[in-house]
């Protein structure tokens, strides 16, 4: 009886230990996350302040989008997405993109017959998306068409957004050698913008 007890005692410790651990870790991020310091700091949080005024974007049908268009889906995402910051110039992929690539991601594992799939990439994706999607909590009320498909509410609302294109320009000016290249290689942003 000495042996199982003396077992039992150890996983005990293990485990308090490892709770102890992860409770240091998640309260040291969340006390880096809300302090507002210097400018690492921010960084270090996973912030990156880029200065956007709000504009007017239109719904549209999706037709530049369509669902085989691999090259302009592609082209939405300069330099991979990352960005190189701190005096060591370490990367960082920006979230707007990060979304838009797994938006990629998901789109061409869909056009892929089902026995080429990998589910792996897809499935981070689909987390991915659905986390940012509940973290940033959109509450604007989106148009409902009834199944009848009879007068539609709006079917392309214009919807106040925050400018996309000052996070390409910010992009641009953190990755100039990088973003000359894609810029050059005919892609453009993915809806024209208008300042409200």
């Amino acid at each position: 009886m000495p042996t199982l007890f003396r077992y039992e005692s150890i996983i005990l410790v293990a485990a308090i230990l490892l709770l102890g651990t992860n409770f240091t870790y998640k309260l040291s991020s969340f006390l880096k996350l809300y302090s507002k310091r210097d400018h690492d700091d921010a960084i270090n949080a996973g912030i990156w302040e880029v200065e956007r005024k709000p504009v007017a974007f239109a719904f549209d049908s999706g037709l530049y989008y369509d669902f085989n268009a691999s090259q302009a889906w592609g082209a939405l995402v300069p330099g991979d997405g990352l960005i190189y910051v701190g005096d060591q110039h370490e990367p960082f992929m920006v979230s707007m993109f990060h979304q838009l690539r797994c938006l990629n991601v998901m789109r061409d594992q869909l056009t892929k017959p089902r026995a080429q799939r990998e589910e792996q990439p897809a499935r981070h994706c689909m987390n991915y998306i659905r986390q940012m999607i509940l973290c940033r909590g959109d509450t604007n009320l989106d148009p409902y068409q009834y199944p009848s498909n009879i007068h539609p509410v709006e079917p392309h609302p214009v919807r106040r957004c925050l400018d996309w294109n000052a996070v390409y320009d910010a992009v641009e000016k953190n990755q100039r050698p990088e973003f000359k290249a894609w810029a050059e290689s005919g892609a453009v942003d993915g809806q024209p913008s208008v300042s409200m």
